[in-house]
């Protein structure tokens, strides 16, 4: 056997565990005094990479990613077999098998070798489970770059001259090289501020509670989108520009509250859906929105509702089909738990908004629907914060059909990031923190089921009623059909 190779040669050759065959058949013929021993060592580590090599996915990797999760892999496995090996004889200590104890005690890495022994005994592994996780060892493995692991504990405040060596090991060259290192750092020093988990989810939750308080401020404005804004597509209210800070410059509408009664409508039996006998302004058939202070909420709120997601810094990182895909499948959610937590907030039962308007009242067809998610927030008495971070949650959704892998991984990550802090304010601020957090999370599943009703009646009741209007609304069709 060879002593020294490398991991790259080693794992482009051809599998090598068939020649345990034909060497077998050949020992019987050999003369007992020309054999060499083994050297476990080396034998273990070209063992462990030939096990990797049998599996099928790893042929499914690159050169480079099999070269990078074999150097990973090798040791887990070589020193799992090795401790199973050793104490399914009964033995505690590292057993070859020749009969052979290497390494032995007086060994100066039998300490790490062992390591591994006393785990397996203490909790009396079985066959089938040792070989599974053997197998979970290589494909669930996670990589880790030491170098980048190393720099990030610097960067948060770890000192490496407190690290516990005795003389040999600050006779080391890499120990030296980072003294040098740390010598230089010294010399040209540079400050870094050291950001707690706390203040990181205060400013979260600030951020949040200000852009809650722009996007009421929006939506009391005195911005009434016109006709031609409700035609377009929903690329196209991604991509534009924010209109949010229109609220800066137009100021609150005038005129609220509003008291006013319109009849409801005999075919569609939906106030915000006219029956088809509108008033026209002459030939371009335009229908007549009067007076300016009226909002169509079902419109104004959708269209609100995109603006609050293209605030997300995440949302910039996603392709713009991610963008549609994702805005598309979320803006019924957060519109439904916005709209509802304005009427709990303010002590009412009922689908109120910003007017002073109630839409729709309860002999509308879709109101059972559309007050879905009053109940739930009633009887959690959801707070404004809570209600805030579980809006962010609503929306970055990466189980959402149609988004990209990278997508996915963006989204999953900043859900991640919202749902952490929801859990920390509900462990700080309630005795029943755990439970709290799964009552709250649990509301998700309520606006899923109301989003999914909502887009049925669309298909199935409003859309063959608007689709004879002289103007499609394009952007809402895009997201009830998606």
């Amino acid at each position: 056997m060879v002593g020294f190779f490398w991991i790259e040669s080693m794992i482009q050759t051809k599998c090598l565990l068939s020649v345990a065959e034909k060497c077998d058949l050949a020992a019987d013929h050999q003369d007992t005094k020309t054999k060499l021993p083994k050297i476990w060592y080396l034998l273990n580590f070209l063992t462990s990479t030939e096990y990797i090599k049998t599996f099928p996915f790893f042929h499914k990797l690159s050169s480079n990613d099999q070269y990078v999760l074999a150097r990973y892999v090798i040791l887990p496995c070589f020193n799992l077999h090795n401790s199973y090996f050793s104490i399914s004889k009964k033995y505690d200590t590292c057993l070859q098998p020749d009969g052979a104890k290497e390494p032995t005690e007086e060994d100066r890495h039998y300490s790490f070798d062992v390591k591994a022994v006393g785990p397996l005994i203490r909790c009396q592994i079985e066959l089938i489970e040792y070989i599974l996780l053997k197998a979970i060892c290589i494909s669930q493995l996670q990589l880790r770059c030491q170098s980048c692991r190393y720099k990030k504990c610097i960067e948060v405040g770890m000192n490496s001259k407190a690290l516990e060596l005795n003389e040999t090991e600050k006779e080391a060259l890499n120990f030296k090289k980072l003294a040098e290192v740390e010598k230089e750092q010294l010399e040209f020093p540079t400050i870094q501020a050291i950001i707690s988990k706390e203040n990181q989810n205060k400013t979260i939750i600030d951020m949040l509670c200000y852009l809650e308080l722009k996007i009421d401020q929006f939506k009391n404005s005195a911005y009434n989108p016109l006709v031609i804004d409700y035609m377009k597509t929903t690329e196209e209210l991604v991509t534009r520009k924010s209109i949010l800070c229109l609220a800066d410059h137009l100021g609150p509408m005038s005129g609220w509250p509003i008291n006013r009664k319109v009849e409801l409508p005999k075919v569609s039996r939906m106030r915000d859906v006219p029956d088809i006998d509108m008033k026209y302004s002459g030939p371009p058939a335009r229908p007549i929105f009067s007076p300016a202070n009226q909002k169509m909420w079902m419109f104004f709120n959708m269209m609100t509702t995109i603006e609050y997601a293209k605030t997300f810094n995440f949302l910039q990182k996603l392709d713009l089909n991610d963008q549609i895909v994702l805005v598309g499948q979320t803006t019924l959610l957060c519109m439904n738990l916005h709209n509802s937590y304005y009427a709990v907030s303010r002590k009412m039962e009922k689908c109120m908004h910003p007017d002073g308007t109630e839409q729709p009242q309860r002999d509308e067809y879709h109101y059972p629907v559309v007050s879905m998610a009053l109940a739930p927030l009633i009887r959690c008495d959801i707070q404004p914060i809570e209600y805030i971070l579980l809006k962010a949650i609503g929306l970055c959704n990466p189980t959402v059909h149609g988004l990209s892998e990278h997508g996915q991984t963006i989204i999953a990550k900043e859900r991640q990031q919202f749902s952490d802090v929801l859990l920390d304010h509900c462990l700080r601020n309630r005795s029943d923190g755990p439970s709290r957090f799964v009552e709250l999370l649990g509301i998700i599943s309520v606006l899923l089921r109301q989003q999914r009703l909502q887009k049925d009646i669309h298909i199935y009741h409003i859309s063959p009623i608007i689709s004879r209007f002289p103007f499609p609304v394009q952007f809402l069709d895009e997201i009830m059909y998606s």
